[in-house]
């Protein structure tokens, strides 16, 4: 049989348990539902791809500037020389 102090000591032990699970049940309460993550991965996920696409935008177009900046930097030379061999037959 139980003596008062085993009794004492069960309820204080059931107590404690008591308190652990209220706060753990207020743990799984705050907790997302896979629902809700599914939800906010696909969020990000978005948003991630309208980063990715607006990246590969820019390289297509840097590539672009940087064929059209060639071009005109070759054209600028030539002018360079053109101009030159016009200023040694005036001299």
């Amino acid at each position: 049989m139980a003596s008062k102090e085993d009794l004492k000591d069960l309820s204080d032990r059931t107590d404690k348990i008591a308190i652990e699970l209220i706060a753990t049940k207020e743990k799984v309460d705050t907790m997302a539902t896979k629902r809700e993550l599914n939800k906010a991965t696909d969020k990000i996920l978005t948003a991630v791809d309208g980063l990715a696409k607006s990246v590969d935008d820019f390289k297509v177009e840097l590539s672009s500037n940087q064929a059209a900046h060639d071009r005109m930097l070759d054209k600028i030379n030539n002018h360079e020389v053109r101009v030159k061999k016009l200023e040694l037959k005036n001299v």
